[in-house]
């Protein structure tokens, strides 16, 4: 991926062991800095696997966010995916309640509603599928395992990337915000749209 990818940085590259490897965060080096990182653990295939996070913060405003990158188990572990689910959004809630900074969450999470359902029914998340407060987990025709959801933003020019990298398509989106008052519209900046973590892109203005 080093190689494919020269101007990124990955977490948690090798850092938490063989297994904890399969998972990556990848960040261009030039837009924003990593600040802060962590994982927990949760079953997977009859072993435990790592879910690794970062908080970033944009090198142009310096505004921060958070990036949980997630693969639940497959298949017919339902339990193993009940139990990293209630472990994925204790942590969410964690992260979602330090100084109000967005948490964006992507991943193959091997189901096709019932993940975002939880997650959006007790944390601030929605999908980046044109989700809402009213309805925060609209499933696409032909939707697959993988979801990209988050807080604190809108997000538009959602869409699947077929790129023959993985057997799954990669998703992007777009996340943004209107300034809710005149003041804040003067302290908020655009950011470099073009920035990829795994499945996710930001662009557009921040609002945070």
């Amino acid at each position: 991926m080093q190689t494919v990818m020269p101007k990124y940085s990955f977490f948690p590259r090798r850092g938490l062991g063989t297994r904890g490897s399969a998972i990556q965060i990848a960040r261009n080096t030039s837009t924003v800095k990593k600040m802060e990182t962590g994982y927990i653990m949760r079953p997977f295939s009859g072993w435990a696997r790592p879910i690794p996070y970062v908080r970033l913060r944009d090198r142009e405003t310096g505004r921060g966010f958070w990036v949980v990158a997630i693969h639940n188990a497959p298949g017919g572990q339902e339990r193993r995916r009940d139990i990293s689910t209630a472990a994925e959004i204790k942590l969410i809630k964690k992260l979602a309640s330090q100084r109000d900074r967005p948490v964006f969450v992507i991943g193959d999470v091997n189901e096709r509603s019932e993940f975002c359902q939880k997650v959006a029914g007790a944390t601030p998340l929605i999908s980046m599928n044109g989700g809402s407060e009213k309805n925060p987990c609209p499933v696409p025709r032909f939707g697959g395992p993988d979801w990209m959801l988050g807080s604190g933003a809108e997000f538009s020019d959602f869409e699947k990337v077929y790129n023959g990298i993985s057997d799954h398509p990669a998703l992007t989106a777009r996340p943004g915000c209107r300034p809710r008052t005149e003041r804040a519209q003067r302290h908020t900046k655009s950011v470099r749209p073009g920035t990829k973590f795994r499945n996710f892109v930001p662009g557009r203005r921040w609002c945070w």
